[in-house]
C-alpha cells in the first residue's frame, strides 16, 4: 500500500475524535497568528490538508471578500467532520484529494495555507511544484505550526502509525527549499511554540 493511502486510513480512523483532542489555547493562538503573523489573505484560498476545518473562521475573518475557500484533505472523514460546520455556506468546497497531483488549474489560487500538514507530505517537494502551478502570480504560500521543529519531531516520534517518522525540518532549511521552486521568501519564524514561512510566487 502506497504511504498516501496509508495516511488517509490512518485520519480517517482519527476524523471522530480529532476535535476532542484540540485545547482551547489553539484556538487563541491561530487567532493571534492570523490577526498579527500573516499577510492579507485574498481569495480564492487553497487550505491543504484542511482535517476537520479549524482554519474555517479564521480564514472567513481574514479575508477581505466573500470568496472561495477550498477544504482540501487526503481523508474524506476528516472532510465529513467539517462538512457538519459550514452549514450549508455556499463559499467553501470540500475537496477529497491527494495534493501531490492538486486537482486544479494553473494559476487560480491567491493564497495557500499549509497548516499542521507538512511533516505528513511524503514527496514535499513535488508539492511545492504543485503548489506554484496553482497559485496566481504574487499569490502567497503560508507553512504554519504551533510549535517548533524539535518538538513537531518528538511529537511525531510517540506517535504509532504511518505518521511515526514524519518529520520537519529547521525553518531556515525548509525555506531555502521552498525558495528552490522560484518562491520569494516573504517572512520566517520558529520558536518553541511557532513555525511560520511565508512565501510569495
Amino acid at each position: 500500500m502506497n504511504p498516501v493511502q496509508l495516511q488517509k486510513e490512518f485520519f480517517d480512523e482519527k476524523a471522530h475524535q480529532w476535535d476532542a483532542q484540540i485545547e482551547e489555547t489553539t484556538f487563541h493562538r491561530l487567532k493571534d497568528i492570523f490577526e498579527n503573523d500573516l499577510p492579507e489573505i485574498h481569495g480564492p484560498v487553497l487550505d491543504i490538508g484542511s482535517g476537520t476545518g479549524i482554519l474555517i473562521p479564521f480564514l472567513r475573518k481574514k479575508i477581505k471578500h466573500n470568496c472561495r475557500i477550498f477544504e482540501t484533505d487526503i481523508s474524506s472523514k476528516m472532510l465529513r467532520e467539517t462538512k457538519g460546520k459550514i452549514n450549508g455556506t455556499n463559499n467553501i468546497s470540500l475537496v477529497q484529494a491527494d495534493v501531490h497531483t492538486l486537482p486544479y488549474i494553473n494559476v487560480y489560487f491567491q493564497s495557500v495555507i499549509c497548516f499542521a500538514v507538512f511533516p505528513h507530505l511524503h514527496d514535499k517537494n513535488k508539492v511545492l511544484k504543485e503548489i506554484y502551478r496553482c497559485l496566481s502570480p504574487g499569490g502567497h504560500l503560508i507553512i504554519l505550526h504551533l510549535m517548533g521543529h524539535k518538538e513537531l519531531n518528538a511529537m511525531h516520534g510517540n506517535c504509532d502509525g504511518i505518521v511515526k517518522h514524519d518529520h520537519m525540518p529547521p525553518v531556515e532549511i525548509l525555506a531555502e527549499e521552498v525558495a528552490k521552486y522560484n518562491y520569494k521568501i516573504v517572512k520566517t519564524e520558529e520558536s518553541s511554540n511557532k513555525y511560520l514561512i511565508v512565501a510569495r510566487k
